[in-house]
Order: C-alpha cells, then sequence, then structure tokens
C-alpha cells in the first residue's frame, strides 16, 4: 500500500512541472523560436498594394519599375532576386537582374533581413502565408509563397 500512495502523490507533484514544460514548449513555438517558418521561395505580390509591375522612381527623365521579385529563404541564408526595367529619357533600357544574398533572422512574426548594408537591410512580418517588408525609401512589399 506504501508503493502505491507514494506512486500517487508522485504523479501529482510531476503534474504541475510537467503542464508547466507543456506550456513553456507551446509558447516557444508559438513565439518564433521555429525559425523555420519562413524558409521557403517567396513571391513578390505587391509594392505599396499595387499589383506588379510597380514604378519605383521617376525623375522626370529616368523611370524606374519593378515587375517581379523572388526570396529564396533557406534555414541560415537567404538571397532576394529582382528585375528592374528603366526607361532613360523615354528609352527603354536593358532589363537588369540582381541578386543581394542575405541572412535573416525570425522572432515571432517578427522577420529581419541583413544584405550586408544598413541602407538595404529591412525588417517586417510574417503573418497569414505573407511576408511584409518596408525599405528605407518607405516602401512595403508584400510576398506570398510560392
Amino acid at each position: 500500500m506504501l508503493g502505491r500512495s507514494w506512486v500517487a502523490v508522485s504523479s501529482r507533484r510531476m503534474r504541475a512541472p510537467l503542464a508547466l514544460s507543456l506550456v513553456a514548449i507551446a509558447t516557444a513555438c508559438s513565439t518564433g523560436l521555429d525559425i523555420e517558418s519562413a524558409t521557403g521561395v517567396w513571391g513578390l505580390q505587391t509594392v505599396n498594394g499595387e499589383t506588379l509591375p510597380v514604378v519605383l522612381s521617376d525623375d522626370g527623365n529616368t523611370v524606374v519599375s519593378i515587375s517581379g521579385a523572388i526570396f529564396v529563404i533557406r534555414i541560415e541564408t537567404c538571397i532576394l532576386s529582382a528585375t528592374y526595367f528603366s526607361t532613360v529619357g523615354g528609352t527603354p533600357q536593358q532589363p537588369e537582374d540582381i541578386g543581394l544574398p542575405c541572412t535573416w533572422d525570425q522572432n515571432g512574426t517578427d522577420v529581419s533581413f541583413d544584405f550586408g548594408d544598413p541602407e538595404t537591410n529591412v525588417a517586417g512580418t510574417i503573418e497569414g502565408g505573407s511576408i511584409t517588408v518596408t525599405n528605407l525609401a518607405g516602401f512595403v512589399f508584400v510576398y506570398r509563397r510560392v
């Protein structure tokens, strides 16, 4: 009989720490310790709420627009590939494809991307299958999983 009561007392003593452990694990998973949630391939959908292509700058002589971008996010690194078009004095220029390697971090729904230059680093959020980031110029880019 002593054995059974000890098991019952031990079980009760273990329930609270076990329950707290499960709550801690669930909280950790929901607050961003699972950095893999942003990994994948993302396609640019909108810039400042406008669908692509979007004019990024127009100084009266040179017009620069973006027609597409793909963000590939791996566990430790990422790369942003984009295609820009320019028109100078009304003459279309060759499209410019860029590839920018980066590192990234995620904490809960907050994400940040480091391109190695404070001028190009961005931060934003990941929610509902979208990553939304804002650059220093104030442009809001929305990417969706592809």
